[in-house]
């Protein structure tokens, strides 16, 4: 759960524990959702109140993630601090909706956890 200081309040869930989808919600309304295009794809879909995203790693095994709009620009860019520190930097170059902001925050770090995982 996030927790904004406008008291916003964020759900991601995982409605299915074998499939890579995700819903990010507000109360009981569903904002958006995120899915890969394909079963082995690293990339994410993301649909969030009728907008198209796309969450891409920046190299095969890159830390680092680009959120690209449906015209192709660059909105954010999320990256580790590094191997053995605990926390991300952001960098954000167009308004991102908080919500927006927030889910592809929580996918990147569940990437990460999973990308962590497969290596140990």
């Amino acid at each position: 759960m996030f927790q904004g200081s406008d008291s916003e309040n964020y759900q991601i869930e995982q409605p299915s524990i074998w499939k890579k989808h995700y819903q990010i919600r507000e109360e009981n309304e569903v904002l958006g959702t995120a899915k890969p295009p394909g079963f082995f794809s690293r990339n994410l879909l993301i649909e969030l109140e009728g907008s198209f995203f796309e969450l891409t790693p920046v190299k095969f095994w890159s830390s680092k993630y680009y959120l690209i709009d449906a015209a192709g620009q660059i909105l954010s860019a999320i990256q580790s601090k590094g191997a053995f520190k605990r926390g991300a930097l952001v960098s954000i170059y167009q308004p991102i909706p908080l919500p927006l902001l927030v889910l592809t925050y929580f996918l990147v770090t569940k990437n990460w956890q999973e990308q962590n995982a497969a290596a140990a």
